[in-house]
Parts: C-alpha cells; sequence; structure tokens
C-alpha cells in the first residue's frame, strides 16, 4: 500500500507555481502531433522529390536521331510510323493506372513526338524552289503555335475537366485526324538515297552513305558552315528565352494570388 503511493507520487506531474519556467501542457503536445487536414493533404518528402518524367530534355537530340532516317527511307512511311507510334503511346498514357508506366510511356511518346522536324524538310522538298521559304514558313509557324497554345490549351482543359486524362485523349483524337490527312495527301516521295545519281557504265559505284556517315556529316555542318552556326545560336537563345519564361510562371501562377495547381 506504501509502495503504491510512493509510485503515484512519484508520476505526478511536477507544478512550477511562482517559476518562470512554462511547461507544456499534455493537450497541447497531442494536439501539437496530431496532423491537421492541411498538412495530411500536402504530398510527402518523397513525392516532392520523386524525379520528373523522364521525358527527352529538347527536340535536337530526337530530330538528330531521327533525321538521317528522312535520307535513307521514304519519309511518307517513316511520318506515318512515328505518329502512330505517338498515338499510340499517348492512347498508353490516357489508359495508365500508375505512374511507372506513365513514366515510361511519356519517355516513348518524347521520342516519337518528331512529325514535324521530318515535315518540315519534307515540305523544302515538295515545294517548288520559288516557294519552298513560304512552305517552310508556314510549317515551322504550325510547330511554334502548337507549342505556345497546347501548353495553355491543355492546362485550361486540365483544370476544368474532372481528369488530367482527358487532354491525352484529346491528344489522341487530334493526332488520329492528323494521321488520316497524312495517309490522304503525302506523296511516296523518294529518299534521298534513291534519288542519288547512279553511277554510268564503267564507272565505280560511290559507296553508298549509312546512318552514321550522314550523322558524320551533319557533325561536321554544325561547325563548318558559318549560316549554319548563325541559325543554331539564334534557336538555341530564342529557347533559353522560351524556357526561361515558362518555367518562370509556373512559380508565379503557383503562388498567391493565383494559386493555380501545377
Amino acid at each position: 500500500m506504501a509502495r503504491t503511493n510512493i509510485d503515484s507520487e512519484h508520476n505526478e506531474t511536477p507544478s512550477y507555481e511562482g517559476s518562470d519556467v512554462l511547461m507544456p501542457d499534455d493537450n497541447a503536445k497531442d494536439a501539437s502531433h496530431e496532423p491537421t487536414a492541411e498538412l495530411s493533404t500536402c504530398p510527402t518528402l518523397n513525392e516532392q522529390t520523386k524525379p520528373p518524367t523522364p521525358e527527352p530534355p529538347h527536340v535536337p537530340p530526337r530530330a538528330r536521331d531521327f533525321g538521317p532516317l528522312g535520307d535513307l527511307v521514304r519519309r511518307r512511311g517513316l511520318l506515318l510510323l512515328v505518329l502512330s507510334s505517338s498515338t499510340l503511346f499517348a492512347m498508353g498514357i490516357a489508359l495508365s493506372h500508375n505512374l511507372v508506366s506513365v513514366q515510361a510511356l511519356s519517355f516513348f511518346l518524347g521520342v516519337t513526338s518528331v512529325t514535324p522536324q521530318i515535315l518540315i524538310p519534307f515540305a523544302g522538298d515538295l515545294a517548288p524552289p520559288e516557294r519552298r521559304g513560304t512552305a517552310i514558313s508556314i510549317v515551322l509557324s504550325g510547330l511554334l503555335l502548337g507549342i505556345i497554345f497546347g501548353r495553355a490549351i491543355g492546362g485550361v482543359i486540365g483544370d476544368a475537366s474532372s481528369s488530367w486524362k482527358n487532354v491525352y485523349w484529346i491528344a489522341v483524337g487530334l493526332q488520329a485526324i492528323a494521321l488520316g490527312v497524312l495517309w490522304w495527301v503525302l506523296p511516296d516521295w523518294p529518299s534521298k538515297v534513291e534519288a542519288l545519281p547512279r553511277p554510268n557504265e564503267g564507272e565505280v559505284e560511290r559507296k553508298r552513305p549509312t546512318y552514321f556517315t550522314i550523322l558524320w556529316t551533319m557533325a561536321k555542318l554544325a561547325v563548318t558552315e558559318p549560316i549554319l552556326i548563325q541559325g543554331c545560336l539564334i534557336n538555341l537563345m530564342n529557347q533559353v528565352v522560351f524556357s526561361s519564361f515558362w518555367v518562370t510562371l509556373t512559380f508565379l501562377l503557383a503562388g498567391s494570388p493565383f494559386n493555380y495547381s501545377t
């Protein structure tokens, strides 16, 4: 009995009357560890530090890899192949139910989204010399307008609809329409290799270019042609300004007073 009294005395919380020391109240301590509704809805640290979707960072590597194919094979078939692939990958993202599959399919979607980069030089080859600049500028304008307005329209659709997947379903429909139009209007134009002149009788046939020899030629042109170097530098500065604007705009719209979802 005496031991019980001693234990109860030791278990009592000591009081500090007349002291300036403030002891935490048990209820307040429990409340401090209890997550609020606002914090419980925030993403965890692992979610915040999760690497972004591994899409190719920019267009030049993809255009570099697919560019030689435009010289080796017929571009009608190549265009229909890459556009069909990107349509299927976008459909796969819309049907995905986990993050891993979305990331994997987004990577391949970025790799195969090179239709404009193949179509721009193809338009220059199809157009007569006096209208070549006009044809290339029209196709290039469509590419740039798609990049600019696609972000804004996609954000509006995703914010106004019930699911972000609706953006991909709309992209699937638009790409399917573009696929049908290209299948209908594109001519079966010979490749650059097929258009090379054949050797005359008695002449030694020149070695046909391969994928890697075309890549090497592109690398040499990038450092030996002044006009090409100037165009690359101008395009690089344009991409820097464009990316800086959209990245800064993301942080601006995510904060007060806009508080848009990113």
